[in-house]
């Protein structure tokens, strides 16, 4: 069942960080706007020039704001930053409350307040709001390293096991080899009875009873198993993350046969990794 409380505060979260985007926008508009009127009433200042007088005091304390939050300073570089923030404070203050002075009155000073203050708290609330996804990614980062890390190392203790296990079976093979080699060269052809030749003919060939011969399908059969066991395991030490299916394709064999045989050789390389 998906967790409906992390959807909500992703919604939550969307919802504050638009929200303050709207309050910064709006506040810093209104601000400048009050400045440059300010600037321009009576034909003290050109537009242009009143533009720029309303809109600076607003820039300077939203960009040194961004910059004291983004970056590592030293006490003096943001003591340096808040003074200017505060100067620049003090003069858009200034000219809000003598454009609302006829209307306002003394409220008219707090008025300024309320609009540089919001603007510069929304502006704050954005920049932690990335710095918190910033630090949610890092941290997801971390997770996901630390995660291939143990698979890698669970992986190469896989692999220490199977290869464990490919010496083992080159063992086996070997003395399945030489056992074969002794049973092959110690047999020696039967010949028939010269008292009773018919009785010799009518005789069935008997059946070797050890290593070696067309007529032993189990030593044939255990030396293909440990052959096919031990190409196996090289292919799973060179390729830690293939498939049952595809390893028993590789194999010529059945898709059942490759998952079948690649779950015996984990199993015995996890009970050798035990000991």
């Amino acid at each position: 069942m998906p967790d409906m409380s992390k959807h909500a505060r992703g919604d939550d979260s969307r919802g504050g960080m638009a929200a303050a985007w709207i309050v910064m926008c709006a506040m810093g508009l209104v601000s400048v706007a009050l400045q440059v009127y300010h600037a321009a009433s009576g034909g003290r200042l050109i537009w242009p020039l009143a533009g720029i007088a309303g809109l600076a005091p607003v820039a300077a304390s939203m960009a040194l704001t961004h910059m004291a939050a983004t970056r590592k300073l030293t006490k003096w570089h943001y003591a340096g930053i808040f003074a200017v923030i505060a100067g620049a404070m003090y003069i858009s203050i200034g000219s809000i409350a003598a454009v609302l002075h006829p209307v306002e009155g003394k409220n008219s000073y707090v008025y300024g307040l309320v609009l540089d203050g919001a603007a510069l708290m929304a502006l704050a609330i954005i920049l932690y709001g990335r710095q918190q996804a910033a630090e949610r990614a890092e941290r997801a980062e971390r997770e996901n390293t630390a995660a291939a890390v143990a698979e890698a190392t669970r992986l190469r203790g896989t692999v220490t096991g199977l290869e464990a296990e490919l010496e083992q079976l080159r063992t086996d093979l070997a003395t399945a080899q030489s056992a074969l080699a002794e049973a092959s060269s110690g047999r020696k052809p039967r010949t028939s009875s010269a008292r009773n030749p018919k009785a010799t003919s009518a005789r069935k060939p008997a059946r070797s009873s050890g290593w070696g011969g067309d007529s032993d399908p189990v030593s044939a059969d255990m030396l293909d198993q440990v052959t096919t066991e031990a190409e196996a395991v090289q292919i799973l030490a060179a390729e830690p993350g293939i498939s049952g299916s595809e390893l028993g394709r590789r194999l010529g064999k059945t898709d059942r046969y490759g998952r079948e045989l690649m779950k015996r050789l984990t199993a015995a390389a996890a009970g050798d990794d035990r000991q």
